[in-house]
């Protein structure tokens, strides 16, 4: 009697093994934690600001209305994004947009917030990137830190000291060497002193 009822419960579980893997989702673990569907943020923070210092000197400040770590090496900022660079002369560059996404040199939460390089950028709506130099305005741009470009090819607009220059294709910012390719119609005007 007890075989009996072993096997039965043998066959039962195999059965019920059998039909659980024909209506399985053909989705594996992986894919439905990928998935768009499934693409939450794991931290969402009001009001973002982070800070940076060199020793005790206020040296970069990046802020927006909402930010969100969807990912390790990522964080997206929504709404009025302002970030900020002090240098020791009391000189400042900044950047803004409405929207940005930066991703980092990093694949955790803790490198993330223990200074992680940042990789690259990509700036949306109303950008505007001001250095002592000049003042560079666009709808989007994507900043890429291997080379040290700002790239875009949206209509973009750079005012400077007695100069300002449009262009409706596009424009390749080099940071390191402080030059900016204009691309397509290009009108503008420059001042000289005498």
């Amino acid at each position: 009697m007890i075989r009996i009822l072993w096997s039965i419960l043998f066959i039962l579980t195999v059965s019920y093994a059998y039909w659980i893997y024909i209506n399985r989702d053909d989705k594996s673990l992986v894919e439905s934690l990928n998935s768009i569907e499934n693409l939450d943020s794991r931290i969402e923070i009001e009001d973002f600001v982070i800070y940076r210092y060199d020793r005790s000197r206020l040296s970069s400040m990046v802020k927006a209305k909402t930010g969100q770590f969807i990912e390790p090496n990522s964080v997206e900022l929504f709404g009025e994004f302002r970030a900020y660079r002090y240098f020791p002369d009391g000189t400042q560059e900044s950047i803004r947009s409405e929207n940005a996404i930066g991703i980092f040199n990093t694949y955790t939460l803790v490198g993330l917030l223990n200074g992680a390089e940042l990789n690259s950028a990509e700036l949306e709506q109303d950008v505007r990137l001001k250095t002592t130099q000049y003042t560079l305005l666009t709808e989007s741009a994507e900043y890429l830190a291997n080379v040290n470009l700002v790239l875009g090819d949206k209509p973009v607009q750079v005012v400077g000291n007695d100069r300002w220059f449009r262009s409706k294709n596009g424009f390749r910012l080099d940071l390191e060497n402080e030059t900016i390719e204009l691309y397509g119609k290009v009108n503008g005007e420059s001042k000289f002193k005498k």
